[in-house]
């Protein structure tokens, strides 16, 4: 009869601590190393200013995808229409992701973040210049939802 072989990410550690915790801190040591593991990336400068940037362009894109929406209900009061420029943005992140991901490993990755983030930010100005001045239509918003699709794939 064979033996049943345990994976070690299952066994129940003799510390109480999960396996490959720090054995120093296994000692009965209660500082911030143990509790604050989780954050440790957050000591790299690099990381914690990519982290910043992520969330403010993460929030921003939220934002303008539901200002966008606002607007196209705004002005059609339709939900249809509101249905196919969801789907304007979204379709090319679905057709083009396998694609563009094949280009995005080969390309330098700060560059093509400046470039990602100066056409959302080009998008998003001149959507909210179309509405300031009162001349939106319901196509321009359709670009728009296209334009943020394509970058994000």
């Amino acid at each position: 009869m064979r033996a049943r072989i345990t994976p070690r990410y299952l066994e129940a550690p003799a510390s109480g601590l999960h396996p490959g915790a720090d054995t120093d801190t296994a000692a009965g040591a209660t500082g911030s190393k143990r509790r604050f593991a989780t954050f440790q990336a957050l000591r790299n400068r690099n990381y914690r200013l990519y982290f910043i940037g992520q969330i403010i362009s993460n929030s921003g894109t939220w934002m303008q995808t539901v200002a966008q929406s606002w607007l196209v209900l705004q002005l059609t009061k339709s939900g249809v229409d509101l249905g196919l420029v969801t789907a304007a943005q979204f379709l090319p992140i679905l057709l083009l992701s396998p694609m563009a991901g094949v280009f995005v490993d080969r390309s330098d990755k700060r560059k093509l973040m400046i470039v990602t983030q100066s056409v959302f930010s080009v998008v998003a100005a001149l959507l909210g210049v179309a509405v300031l001045t009162h001349v939106i239509m319901l196509w321009m918003i359709f670009v728009a939802a296209t334009a943020m699709g394509l970058v994000n794939s």
